[in-house]
């Protein structure tokens, strides 16, 4: 199965009340991304009026900058994401930056009608489209699925279902994504909220029935309770034999330095995670094999997650984590 992960860190800022992001925090979080091998990156909506807070509209100078901010030869794409009703054709330039590879389209199952022109317009200019179906929790299968014949038929490249209100718990997620890929050719995404502590197992439960992409921030940082968090669902996929080309390591380093420039001064630390949880979930370490790898940091003077990030980049966890659980196993062989 091949999946792909969007981060919406940066678009999701715009629903975080007070977030402090600036140009140098943007950069950092493109450039750390791409070179974890994230596929896609959205940046902000897209819309005509200028406001306070860049992502909130991106400007040209914004998706430039970020552009240049790629890795050298990254296959990450910037995403851009527009309410139908806003747009004109003084965004189409923006739109059709060589670096977006795709446009997201927020459309309530009433507007479905009313979207596929723009559909239609936005595929003759050339551009990768998503028909984002919001608040799909209120949504029956029946009315998905007429949806997403219209979307299709206008010509969209994905369907996705957004759990705006993270109210879906994991069985209805996945009938809804079979129903859907026994019905649609459509690469289908789903954009998960974390409510009810369901991102990740409805994530797992769409990727499963046929979700081709799915949605996923930094920490988890996100409107509300946040969205699926990118770093351990990265190492649950991992885990799995299906993230073989994500970096976490330096997926965790960016998410790390982010926290430091932008999101730490949100609310205290509401989206912190602890990345050594992440590292050592990953890599099945014993507590015994924690213990021992923290005392090697503090005798190095470091902290026991660069000590993890190291062995991670150098992909050595794995040796260390047999060398030091078998001196354990000796040690209470000889104790007994």
């Amino acid at each position: 199965m091949s999946l792909q992960l969007i981060d919406v860190t940066l678009r999701e800022s715009v629903h975080v009340p007070d977030t402090p992001l600036k140009m140098e925090a943007a950069k950092l979080v493109v450039n750390g991304l791409s070179a974890a091998g994230i596929d896609f990156i959205e940046i902000g909506y897209v819309v005509d009026e200028h406001d306070s807070y860049i992502p909130a509209y991106s400007p040209m100078e914004y998706i430039e900058e970020l552009a240049q901010s790629l890795q050298p030869g990254s296959r990450t794409k910037l995403v851009l994401m527009i309410h139908p009703h806003q747009y004109t054709p003084n965004m189409l330039e923006r739109m059709k930056h060589p670096a977006v590879g795709m446009i997201r389209l927020c459309i309530p199952l009433q507007k479905v009608d009313a979207t596929l022109p723009l559909i239609q317009e936005l595929k003759a200019n050339g551009l990768s489209v998503s028909a984002n179906l919001i608040r799909a929790s209120h949504a029956t299968l029946e009315e998905i699925l007429a949806f997403t014949k219209k979307v299709e038929e206008a010509g969209a490249d994905y369907m996705y279902l957004a759990d705006s209100n993270g109210a879906m718990l994991p069985a209805h997620v996945r009938s809804l994504y079979e129903g859907l890929s026994a019905n649609s050719d459509l690469k289908l995404g789903f954009h998960p909220h974390n409510n009810l502590h369901l991102a990740s197992a409805n994530a797992l439960e769409a990727m499963t029935a046929g979700a081709h992409i799915l949605d996923a921030s930094m920490y988890g940082f996100g409107k509300g309770a946040g969205n699926l968090c990118i770093e351990s669902f990265v190492a649950c996929l991992k885990r799995m034999g299906l993230a073989g080309n994500y970096n976490l390591g330096k997926l965790i380093s960016t998410s790390k330095a982010a926290y430091e420039l932008f999101i730490e001064a949100v609310d205290g630390e509401s989206y912190f995670i602890e990345e050594e949880g992440i590292l050592t979930g990953y890599h099945n370490l014993n507590l015994d094999v924690q213990d021992r790898m923290e005392e090697m940091a503090k005798h190095k003077g470091t902290s026991l997650l660069d000590l993890l990030l190291t062995l991670e980049n150098q992909s050595w966890i794995d040796r260390a984590n047999m060398v030091l659980t078998n001196q354990e196993t000796e040690k209470r062989t000889v104790s007994a």
